[in-house]
């Protein structure tokens, strides 16, 4: 049996842990063994990567990855038109220092 803490379950202090380690006793919650852990979580088996379903779930996410980063860049892209509409019509002094390279 797998427990979180070395707390042997008595009440009252824990004579195994100092009182601010000990989490079953600050979490009664946690009181977890591994099967109940298991059965809490799901007994997942190894994922196969090359299945149709996997495949279809990795590029679903893939492409809302994408299109946030499109977004993202498209936010960026509204944010400084200012500064470069006012270089394009002249209002602003162009200097080679605001060139990056």
């Amino acid at each position: 049996m797998i427990r979180l803490s070395t707390c042997s379950g008595r009440p009252g202090p824990c004579p195994a842990c100092p009182p601010f380690i000990c989490l079953e006793q600050a979490f009664p919650c946690l009181r977890l063994t591994t099967p109940s852990l298991l059965s809490i979580v799901g007994a997942r088996k190894m994922v196969d990567w090359t299945s149709p379903t996997e495949i279809t779930g990795e590029a679903d996410v893939f492409g809302k990855l994408i299109f946030s980063l499109f977004g993202l860049y498209v936010w960026e892209i509204f944010q400084t038109s200012d500064f470069d509409w006012s270089i394009i019509t002249g209002k602003r002094k162009f200097v080679w220092p605001l060139i990056a390279l």
